[in-house]
């Protein structure tokens, strides 16, 4: 989760052997506050007539900037051209979630630390509290790397604070933490001067926390019991958003060729909230005669649909300087003392001066001018996009600054009295425009410092997938359901009314992060992939109707506004007819069970990661569930079919034998139908989209989890169903092998469009090949069959460039009888033309409807045949079974429900 104060990396939990997954964005840090990126790098002027005394500000840089190395394995190229290296100094500038920080890769030697606390100094749980303290006297960066080691750090710490030097007068040091991530060669010190202050954000080792032998951390006080709901009003649920969906930009054309052949613009008015186009750039004028009849059209497929305009009154692009677009003065940009303008993402986003009243009037009158128009074509309210402090991507503002070579302001105050002034600011922009737009409704994209003073004076804020609380984060156990349930009822209790919360989960992206419109950004296939992650999807949606919010499925930061619909958004559930209720908390934070009631029908959501869950019905829905239909009009669904009862995904990643990237990648039901010696008849494979089961730790979330009380019953743990593990038997592990060939393995995250962070091709160096023998070229990949049933199998279809693909790779499917070496005949067999398909990373049928056995193993061979043109390709297979999700047996009785790991299920009311 984003800690408030000075940021630390956020902990890295790979998936599989992947680095860019939920939870961290890859070398280009999270772009929050920026919806969808449609422009391109930009110079930027410079102006203005030196320092003016219009505002004073702090020099205490080294708490508003964190530096950080990027983190990223080897050298990529990155969105806009730049490589990302390893150690490289100041490599980018950017935010991570919410959070702020300036990159910055230390060229020093610091070394990764392990060990325990030295004498005088207790051991604490890795982790760090809210007011460490980098120490700027040793590092002008903010940033002690020079006492990075357990030692040098202790003796910073027991001579801090004792009198006399530097160190006169200041609070003692109570204790430290050495940061290390495990994968940089950076440390760094950190201190906590009198007292430490809660929260307490975990970290993984080898990040060492000490405390002073003779100091005892204050006991933070119990959390507030969140305040009960009850019964909903407003939209029905499930209430699904879009941000930045409908596009006038985009033609239906476009929408047949990724795949969406019956989506319209004007279709998108099945979202309850929609976030539209920034009205605040240049082009605004330009796109109003295409912009206001898609509003109209909106308004009239959907007259309750809420639509907000996008505008941003401090965050100001490069494309916006430039002489053409200009529409803010150059002296209006956030400076550095010296005049270096404070870029908070790579020299593409600054922040405009809003201290000084003609860049605030600038910032309104960009905003008024475009609302009136919209606002007849039926627009509802703002959304404000950029919500960041003021200080974001500087490393010593000042306030006063308007040109190059300004000095620096004299006695500069506080930055917590400049940065209360600036959420202030802010509220005064909004105040200006519903003074002339009363009816307006407010709705942020903010860093979570700043929703304190704001969270009373609008009405709602959204909660991008990669955001620290945001919905990745719950999926991979990072972030508890209870503490995102707990979060939405804050804006649900406590801001104005109505309120819009807009929560999406991001798909799980592979290569690197990509800058742009997502149409230009992702081919069909590989996008039409990412959205069939139907389990994903549902864990999202059903932890989003726990709460009171707004559910969005998008490709991920950077990609919004791609279509996506599903069975679920169309499940007639009416209004919530309670609270949610929290029926099961495993151990330790290994997950939650929830559920809720609605008018038309009752949700589960699991956080179990490698459990199914028995619920045993509430006494009023026995016998009076059914399941959810399948969609009366498929065509407009996501690939226009439904989601399969099971599907399961084996990638190449970890090609060893008994292991690899195992993704069942939507719920696996219970088939009870089946024969089985144990109780355990079927369940969800393993959590989290891979294999092995990692230990997933678990981040102290910053709002309060619900809280079991007597005023808070929904809060308690009701023991209304069980467990049952499964998939957590090693014999149910799923993995690939090479069997034959020395084959070359291929790295391309960015334009082969594969699975994971690799594929493997069937090609060799010369060598001593006898004259006509071939190599042979063979992998296998290996699954437990979770049911009975026919299942269809697919490869996907990545661009190996270099390397022609084949015309006719050889496909067996067989039983698997383990590592011993025997080989049974093929159960069904057959050739894929690797070439087809695009090459794009769009699933490619390999076999159809080829009947399995429930709890028998299998594997899919793929042979190279020297006979046929081209290089086959290995990359990942996909296992789906012919029976729906929505028509699986045995999930439903009278008195029981069932819902897998790391999913959800919607039941209707007969």
């Amino acid at each position: 989760m984003r800690p408030s104060g000075p940021l630390h990396p956020r902990p890295h939990r790979p998936r599989g052997s992947g680095d860019v997954r939920e939870g961290y964005r890859g070398p280009v840090l999270a772009q929050r506050g920026r919806c969808r990126l449609c422009r391109r790098n930009g110079a930027h002027g410079q102006g203005g007539n030196g320092n003016e005394p219009h505002r004073v500000h702090s020099v205490m840089h080294q708490l508003s900037a964190f530096v950080f190395s990027c983190t990223k394995k080897s050298r990529r190229r990155t969105g806009w051209g730049m490589t990302s290296k390893l150690g490289r100094l100041g490599c980018i500038v950017g935010i991570l979630g919410w959070g702020i920080g300036a990159v910055h890769a230390s060229a020093a030697g610091s070394r990764t630390q392990t060990g325990q606390c030295p004498p005088g100094y207790v051991t604490h749980a890795t982790g760090f509290w809210n007011n460490t303290f980098p120490d700027f006297r040793t590092d002008p960066s903010g940033v002690d790397r020079v006492n990075n080691t357990l030692p040098l750090c202790a003796a910073k710490c027991s001579g801090w604070g004792v009198g006399g030097g530097s160190t006169e007068g200041v609070p003692r040091c109570v204790g430290f933490h050495l940061y290390a991530d495990g994968v940089t060669t950076d440390s760094a010190c950190y201190i906590y001067l009198g007292t430490v202050t809660p929260p307490f954000t975990p970290l993984p080792p080898p990040t060492v926390t000490c405390l002073a032998a003779n100091f005892t951390p204050p006991v933070p006080p119990p959390p507030p019991t969140p305040p009960q709901r009850g019964r909903t009003t407003g939209h029905p649920f499930p209430r699904v958003g879009t941000c930045w969906g409908p596009d006038p930009w985009i033609t239906e054309a476009m929408w047949n060729y990724v795949g969406f052949p019956n989506i319209t613009n004007a279709s998108w008015g099945h979202a309850d909230v929609l976030y539209i186009n920034p009205f605040d750039s240049c082009c605004y004028q330009k796109q109003m005669s295409s912009w206001a009849p898609l509003i109209k059209a909106i308004k009239a497929a959907n007259p309750a649909a809420i639509i907000l305009a996008t505008f941003h009154a401090t965050e100001i692009w490069a494309d916006d300087l430039t002489a053409g677009n200009r529409w803010l003065p150059d002296s209006c940009l956030m400076r550095n003392v010296g005049g270096s303008p404070c870029s908070w993402w790579v020299d593409l986003v600054f922040t405009n001066n809003l201290f000084r009243p003609e860049c605030m009037q600038a910032a309104v009158t960009n905003a008024l001018t475009p609302l009136p128009d919209l606002i007849a074509a039926g627009v509802d309210g703002v959304f404000l996009d950029g919500v960041v402090p003021y200080n974001l991507g500087c490393t010593n503002p000042d306030v006063n600054c308007t040109a190059a070579g300004c000095p620096a302001t004299p006695n500069p105050p506080d930055p917590a009295a400049l940065e209360q002034e600036w959420v202030g600011l802010y509220a005064t922009w909004f105040a200006q425009l519903k003074a002339t737009h009363p009816s307006l409704l407010w709705v942020n994209n903010m860093v979570d410092t700043l929703q304190p003073g704001l969270l009373k004076l609008s009405n709602g804020r959204q909660y991008e997938g990669g955001d620290g609380l945001g919905l990745n984060s719950a999926y991979t156990g990072a972030l508890a359901i209870s503490a995102r349930i707990a979060e939405t009822r804050l804006w649900s209790t406590e801001a104005l009314q109505p309120s819009y919360i807009l929560t999406g989960i991001n798909s799980a992206i592979e290569g690197p992060w990509r800058v742009g419109r997502w149409q230009n950004l992702v081919t069909a296939g590989e996008m039409l992939r990412l959205l069939t992650d139907f389990r994903r999807m549902r864990f999202g949606l059903g932890v989003t109707l726990m709460t009171n919010g707004y559910f969005s499925f998008d490709l991920g930061g950077g990609w919004y506004g791609q279509p996506s619909r599903y069975t679920e958004y169309a499940a007639p559930l009416g209004q919530a007819v309670a609270d949610p209720v929290l029926l099961f908390a495993a151990p330790a934070g290994g997950g939650e069970v929830w559920s809720r009631e609605f008018d038309g029908g009752y949700v589960v959501v699991s956080s179990l990661a490698v459990s199914n869950f028995t619920v045993d019905l509430p006494a009023n829905l026995r016998g009076k569930l059914r399941l959810l239909p399948l969609a009366a009009n498929p065509a407009v669904l996501t690939d226009q079919r439904e989601a399969p009862m099971w599907q399961l995904m084996i990638d190449n990643d970890l090609a060893t034998e008994e292991s690899g990237r195992f993704a069942p990648r939507n719920t696996l039901t219970p088939d009870r139908t089946e024969a089985s010696p144990s109780p355990h008849s079927g369940t969800d494979a393993v959590g989290g989209w891979g294999w092995p089961i990692p230990t997933r730790p678990q981040r102290a979330p910053r709002q309060p989890p619900c809280e079991c009380s007597a005023a808070a019953p929904a809060c308690c743990p009701h023991g209304q169903g069980k467990p049952a593990d499964w998939w957590a038997d090693p014999g149910r592990r799923a993995g690939m092998r090479v069997v034959a060939g020395n084959w070359t393995t291929v790295s391309d995250l960015g334009q082969s469009h594969q699975v994971g962070d690799s594929f493997l091709v069937s090609f060799v160096e010369p060598g001593p090949q006898p004259q006509g023998e071939p190599p042979a070229f063979e992998v296998a990949y290996h699954f437990v069959a979770p049911s009975t049933d026919a299942f269809n199998l697919g490869l996907t279809s990545v661009d190996p460039h270099l390397y022609s693909p084949t015309d006719g790779a050889i496909v067996c499917l067989r039983p698997y009888l383990g590592p011993t070496g025997a080989v049974a005949p093929c159960l069904a067999h057959g050739t894929v033309d690797q070439r087809v398909g695009y090459r794009d990373g769009r699933w490619v049928r390999a076999l159809s409807l080829v009947p399995l056995v429930f709890n028998q193993s299998y594997e899919l061979v793929v042979t190279w045949d020297p006979a046929r043109g081209g290089y086959a390709v290995a990359d990942a297979v996909l296992v789906e079974s012919a029976t729906f999700y929505h028509q699986a047996p045995g999930v439903l009785t009278q008195t029981q429900a069932v819902v897998g790991a790391m999913d959800s299920r919607v039941f209707l009311k007969k």
